[in-house]
């Protein structure tokens, strides 16, 4: 049930919303100039991923004026539901708490309508923006809306939908810092180091510090990550003048996925990999560890007529950390326990660099092709806050459905039999 906030403030009621909804609802009432105006504030927003329902799919496929017109319909829709919203709290406070409960159901309903209809709107909005934003017609509150649904992208994985939406608004409004950073936090996260670090550098300190993600754990070590991607780019330069690495393309539920395979430094992995490939392991196995702005994990569960049942192999293989690859974004690495060469058939797929894997876990390879369907892929924990000084935890969605592999197929080895180098003890 949600609760019914006791609060008459129309401001407190905007607030909500944006905690509710993911964004802000200024744009729905009464226009202000709320959004391209500079925003220094660092509001709470939820952390659930970008997505949409399965009937807002066929947008996609709609001509402009037939997006232009849903896109007014979803918006009036809202305002409807948010009025609503709205009356239910106000007489809430007026009468008091004995008579809430008549507005209860009001409320409920209300909420629970606009969930679809603004998840529809966000991706056809943003659809709108990258694709339509220069034609004729497109509705003069899209760049306020896109600007408000963009905290909601930077928390998702659809990083080039981000980063276009973010280069746009940038051409509207180029001296924005707020959009500087935005932009420079998402081109950090995507390997894109030399031009994050121009633009972030090109915002003054006084007011770097008071923009919303200034906080960012990421910004802590953008230096560090440059340096160690020049080192990076050199061997993949390398790699494409070799032009031998072996490639296995993944056809998961959301699409295809190539990944290239690090054999010169990890062929004990690479070995093992490929040989459960070729053996059809990964065949159904599901993504059951998708955490937003962190990783994708896989390997272990396969699904079933009615849920999911473990499938595993009887071996482990040995870490290959030494001298290895480091976790940069759309990176494969080997799952393990805490204990030493425990790696077996999960493995995991980087959405940002995690610098704090490096040496502990095996890097051996890199998505080179479809990272876009990686990022779509369901979120099925969620990162909740800890007691006082204690880590954040991972909390299940219980009602996530996870993405998963449907095939796996190699496409490219070289000339030599590939074997899992299993560990043995004496």
């Amino acid at each position: 049930m949600i609760p019914v906030m006791r609060t008459p403030s129309f401001t407190l009621q905007v607030a909500f919303f944006v905690t509710l909804a993911g964004w802000s609802s200024a744009f729905l009432l009464p226009r202000c100039p709320l959004c391209i105006a500079q925003s220094v504030s660092k509001p709470t927003v939820s952390t659930a991923q970008f997505t949409a329902p399965s009937n807002s799919e066929s947008n996609h496929e709609l001509a402009l004026d037939q997006k232009v017109s849903r896109y007014r319909a979803l918006l009036e829709l809202m305002r409807d539901e948010i009025r609503l919203i709205t009356e239910a709290k106000m007489r809430f406070y007026l009468d008091g708490v004995d008579a809430s409960y008549n507005w209860k159901d009001q409320w409920e309903t209300a909420v629970e309508t606009i969930e679809p209809l603004r998840a529809e709107f966000e991706t056809l909005a943003t659809d709108l923006f990258i694709n339509h934003a220069d034609d004729a017609g497109v509705p003069e509150s899209l760049p306020d809306a896109v600007f408000a649904i963009r905290r909601k992208l930077l928390l998702s994985d659809r990083d080039a939908d981000t980063i276009s939406v973010l280069r746009r608004l940038l051409r509207l409004q180029p001296d924005h810092d707020q959009l500087k950073l935005d932009l420079g936090r998402v081109l950090l996260k995507t390997n894109q180091f030399a031009q994050a670090n121009e633009l972030i550098d090109s915002i003054a300190r006084e007011v770097f510090e008071k923009l919303e993600g200034a906080d960012d754990d990421i910004l802590m070590v953008r230096s560090q990550l440059q340096s160690a991607y020049e080192k990076e780019k050199k061997i993949l330069a390398a790699e494409a003048l070799a032009d031998d690495l072996p490639r296995v393309e993944l056809m998961t539920t959301q699409g295809p996925v190539v990944v290239e395979l690090f054999e010169n430094e990890a062929p004990g992995t690479v070995g093992n990999f490929i040989h459960l490939v070729e053996n059809g392991f990964y065949t159904d196995i599901v993504f059951h560890r998708v955490i937003a702005g962190f990783m994708a994990q896989t390997g272990t569960f396969v699904r079933t007529g009615n849920g999911y049942a473990n499938k595993s192999i009887a071996y482990t293989i040995y870490d290959e950390t030494r001298n290895g690859r480091q976790h940069f974004s759309g990176y494969l690495s080997m799952a393990k326990t805490d204990k030493p060469d425990s790696g077996g058939s999960q493995f995991f797929i980087t959405y940002a660099p995690t610098g704090f894997l490096d040496g502990r876990h095996t890097v051996f390879g890199r998505v080179i092709q479809g990272m876009e369907n990686v990022g779509r892929f369901e979120v099925t924990f969620e990162m909740k806050e800890g007691e006082k000084d204690k880590p954040p935890k991972e909390e299940l969605i219980e009602s996530a459905i996870p993405d998963r592999i449907l095939t796996a197929e190699v496409i490219r080895k070289r000339d030599h039999q590939y074997t899992p180098n299993k560990v043995t003890t004496n």
